[in-house]
C-alpha cells in the first residue's frame, strides 16, 4: 500500500471506520481531524503485502500526540481504517525502546504486544 494511495483517499474522503476503529478512535479521545491530520502527514512503518486486503500500519501525529492507524482497501477501493490508537511505547530495563504497545493494557498480568 502507497502512502500517496491513502493520502488520495484522504482527501477525496474516500474511506471509512470500522465499528471497532472508531470506538478506538473515542476510546483515545482523538477526533476524526485528529485521524484526518495523522493520516495526511504519517509515514507507513509497517505494510503487510501478504494481506489481501493490503493493510499497512501508518504513523502520523495530531494535537502533537502519536497516533498509529492500521489500515487497508476494501473491494470497492476505499480506504478502510481497521483500528485507530495513541500507541504507548515500550522501554526495557536498558533503556531501549521497544516496539509499540497497543494503548489498551491491563493494569494485571503481562502486556500484550500491539497486533496480538
Amino acid at each position: 500500500m502507497q502512502l500517496s494511495w491513502i493520502q488520495e483517499k484522504v482527501k477525496s474522503n474516500e474511506y471509512l471506520y470500522t465499528f471497532h476503529a472508531d470506538t478506538e478512535r473515542r476510546d483515545d479521545g482523538l477526533s476524526t481531524a485528529d485521524v484526518q491530520d495523522a493520516l495526511l502527514s504519517g509515514a507507513i512503518l509497517e505494510d503487510y503485502p501478504n494481506d489481501p486486503r493490503g493493510p499497512c500500519l501508518l504513523y502520523g501525529r495530531a494535537a502533537n500526540q502519536p497516533i498509529h492507524v492500521v489500515c487497508g482497501q476494501n473491494r470497492s477501493g476505499w480506504l478502510v481504517l481497521i483500528t485507530v490508537y495513541v500507541p504507548a511505547i515500550g522501554i526495557n530495563s536498558s533503556g531501549c525502546v521497544l516496539r509499540p504497545l497497543h494503548h489498551k493494557q491491563s493494569t494485571v498480568g503481562p502486556r500484550q504486544n500491539w497486533n496480538s
